[in-house]
């Protein structure tokens, strides 16, 4: 799974999903977490749980930049709602 997700991240497979929650959020780093959650919740009902994590916590990189703490935080609650 992680190889699926590090090629589709790659070859910008997540630009579209990245662009709407940059749309979205306006910039905006407050909103992000709950949106990230959210998908990640549903996303795990599809998919298996590692990979919603993967593919959310790349779309996390991708969105919040170079804040670590706030990646820190908003992955592990990304990592809590996709095994809720």
């Amino acid at each position: 799974a992680m190889g699926v997700v590090e090629s589709i991240d790659h070859f910008d497979g997540f630009a579209v999903v990245t662009s709407t929650i940059m749309k979205l959020t306006k910039s905006r780093k407050e909103p992000v977490m709950p949106i990230l959650c959210v998908l990640c919740f549903f996303l795990s009902a599809v998919i298996d749980n590692l990979t919603a994590t993967i593919v959310c916590l790349k779309l996390l990189r991708h969105t919040v930049g170079h804040d670590r703490h706030l990646r820190h935080t908003i992955g592990a609650l990304v990592v809590v709602a996709a095994n809720a």
